[in-house]
């Protein structure tokens, strides 16, 4: 069983030339500290309807499409990771992200998608200086062995 404390991910800005290990590492990452919730890198599918005289409709699966996921992070001063972060939320082209997990040898996730809905934490008596935004993947997440 893995744990995701000690966890990283980090933002590069643009879609790789090809979406394989060698196409993502030619792009440049940097960490978004303060990390709370990394997004999960999800698909689903649309439904189609077929109905039939017969009394039965059948649903067959359609076009594959993200699904949004949050970010969340503590606010720290002078981050370029959450200063990408910000910046992607309010363009509009796409970003890649790459999840490391703890474990030593673990394999790395990478996805491509936008990055939207950013909101400062809600000042509260039980809360913490910081944001959110959700990420959507527009292709399908790629995992390979961590960078050497």
């Amino acid at each position: 069983m893995t744990i995701h404390i000690e966890g990283t991910l980090e933002i590069a800005t643009g879609a790789p030339a090809t979406f394989d290990k060698s196409g993502y590492e030619a792009l440049t990452f940097v960490e978004i500290t303060g990390l709370i919730e990394a997004p999960q890198f999800a698909t689903t599918h649309s439904d189609i309807q077929v109905p039939s005289l017969g009394g039965r409709t059948k649903i067959m699966k359609g076009a594959e499409v993200g699904v949004a996921s949050s970010i969340v992070y503590e606010a720290v001063d002078s981050d370029s990771g959450q200063a990408a972060v910000l910046a992607a939320c309010r363009a509009r082209g796409e970003y890649s992200l790459r999840w490391t997990p703890p474990a030593s040898g673990a394999d790395v996730t990478y996805a491509t998608g936008i990055l939207k809905d950013y909101a400062e934490t809600k000042p509260t008596n039980a809360s913490y200086e910081g944001a959110q935004c959700n990420f959507v993947p527009n292709y399908v997440p790629v995992t390979a062995a961590a960078p050497s």
